[in-house]
């Protein structure tokens, strides 16, 4: 069999087997997207957006039918809606508020700039809605305007749109890392930490030698309140040690116990109470248990930590990681279906302890998808619901994207309803967020492909300079009202850039500079409702542009 002969089986075997020819499009956009350039950027998942493209222009039969994108776009942004809904109403207060602010001018400004470029080069109006949405990369958008024209009867011009988010992608997110590095740079003297790893808090044997001011006494209350640290175990004057079940327990002078928090609350409380002691009770476990559990038990879900009444079972969490990160734990922490807790318990109640969280991986792969199946359902028909805008002629609506978002933040942020817990393990979550935005790239990539080089080899060169003028105004503008709002610090800056962009890989580019964990909290404060305005933001670009060519 020669080349050609080979390549012509191929082809026709990829145009009779769809899951063939989507697994092998992910396949390939997947080891594609691992390939390190200049060392420190990978295209990720957005690559197989680009070998999408490349099968479109191979062949046109190569086309996925509209649920294909569509199952996976609801999929992606209801995880993402669920996943940042427990924090992102909390934001919505002072310091958020400006915050938030500053990513609507920005938006708005790229917005502007974007419309404005499209009355000086004289292309394909839909085409510019495509670049908005890649210069701001933002998926989501992109999805939101196909659905958008479907909806207005102009589906065929969905291929355009596809091929100024390809041209855009690219360049924005180079962009993007060229201005982070530059503010990195230029911010540096300024920044309020160094870098640091993300780390599982310690736990330290302090001594108590001063008494409290304003109190009577030391009591675990009364150090977790002021100093955020969690007392696990204590010892008075060379006593047996005890489990710290009870937060009004007076210690006593001379007394010792065990610290667990971060270097700098347990050096503050050291010189509040004492000192650092030499004796080390971390090491005296006789009597005692400590274990790590997988929370599976959904009874104990969405529940703050004071309720679940622990001294009952002579056992108290001294660590929560969910996900890649380390939380801190306070009474009124409320833990999700997923977490992984390290629990001291006496050895007496340890399969009681056990029992309580659940600790069954069995159980956390079948969790809620009941609710995430209604979650959706509902998203849906929220999107279906019409709204206008004051001085705006016409409708909108969210479409599924928008409203499978907007039900997802909602949902995270109630938690539970009754014994129905909306919230699903961090894992499943993620493998269903995966999976949801490779069949959208995908789907998408293969319906734009057939003209997407002709238009890179005609016109790709002339997309450079609004491409980069919409990335670099959209961050310097954000930039600049943070500041003139007092916020100074890098990290701040930094994060909040990454979030407005919703870029995943320039988070990861930054945290390899500076601390992860403020950029990560300026990041998830403004991802959500960046995703949620570009969306409408796009709805409204294709309807200003629908019938201007």
């Amino acid at each position: 069999m020669t080349l050609f002969e080979l390549s012509e089986w191929i082809r026709v075997f990829l145009v009779d087997n769809l899951l063939a020819r989507l697994f092998l499009i992910i396949a390939l956009g997947y080891a594609l997207g691992d390939i390190n350039w200049g060392g420190r950027f990978r295209l990720g998942v957005s690559a197989v957006l680009f070998v999408g493209l490349a099968f479109g222009a191979w062949d046109a039969r190569f086309e996925f039918p509209p649920i294909i994108s569509g199952l996976g776009l609801a999929l992606f942004v209801y995880c993402v809606g669920l996943e940042s809904g427990p924090g992102f109403f909390q934001n919505f207060k002072s310091s958020g508020l400006k915050s938030i602010f500053a990513l609507v001018v920005g938006l708005s400004a790229a917005f502007a700039v974007c419309w404005c470029f499209s009355y000086f080069f004289k292309f394909d109006r839909m085409i510019w809605a495509g670049v908005f949405c890649g210069s701001l990369t933002s998926t989501p958008a992109l999805a939101a305007a196909t659905e958008t024209l479907r909806d207005l009867g102009e589906g065929t011009k969905t291929q355009r749109l596809v091929q100024g988010f390809g041209i855009a992608y690219p360049i924005s997110v180079i962009t993007l890392l060229v201005f982070l590095e530059f503010l990195m740079r230029w911010r540096k003297g300024k920044s309020i930490s160094g870098k640091q790893p993300n780390f599982i808090y310690p736990a330290k044997t302090l001594q108590i030698l001063n008494l409290p001011n304003g109190f009577p006494e030391w009591t675990p209350e009364i150090i977790e309140k002021n100093f955020a640290i969690k007392v696990t175990r204590y010892q008075s004057n060379g006593g047996k040690i005890t489990l710290m079940t009870q937060p009004n327990l007076p210690l006593d002078l001379g007394a010792f116990f065990v610290a667990v928090g971060t270097p700098a609350h347990i050096s503050a409380l050291a010189d509040a109470v004492g000192k650092i002691s030499d004796i080390d009770l971390t090491a005296e476990m006789e009597g005692f248990e400590v274990h790590r559990y997988h929370v599976s038990n959904s009874q104990v879900v969405e529940i703050p930590i004071r309720e679940l009444k622990l001294e009952v079972y002579g056992a108290i969490i001294t660590r929560l990681r969910r996900g890649d990160i380390d939380l801190e734990v306070t009474p009124e922490t409320k833990l999700q279906l997923g977490d992984r807790i390290r629990v001291i318990s006496l050895k007496e109640t340890e399969k009681e302890t056990r029992k309580l969280f659940g600790n069954s991986m069995n159980s956390l792969s079948e969790s809620g998808y009941a609710s995430f199946g209604l979650g959706i359902v509902l998203g849906v028909i929220a999107g279906m619901i019409p709204f206008s805008v004051i001085g705006i002629e016409g409708t909108f609506k969210l479409g599924t994207t928008g409203g499978c978002l907007m039900m997802g933040l909602i949902l995270g942020a109630w938690g539970r309803f009754g014994k129905v817990i909306w919230l699903i393990p961090q894992s499943n979550n993620m493998a269903l967020r995966q999976l949801g935005i490779l069949f959208f790239l995908a789907s998408i990539g293969v319906q734009a492909g057939g003209g997407f080089i002709e238009v890179v080899k005609t016109d790709g060169i002339s997309f450079l300079l609004p491409v980069v003028t919409i990335t670099i105004v959209a961050h310097s503008v954000l930039c600049f009202v943070l500041r003139r709002f007092g916020f100074r610090s890098p990290e701040m800056w930094v994060g909040s850039c990454c979030g407005l962009h919703t870029q995943p890989a320039a988070l990861a580019f930054a945290s390899q500079k500076m601390d992860r964990g403020p950029i990560a909290v300026a990041y998830a404060t403004l991802f959500p409702l960046a995703l949620l305005i570009k969306v409408i933001m796009a709805q409204f670009f294709v309807r200003l542009f629908v019938g201007q060519g």
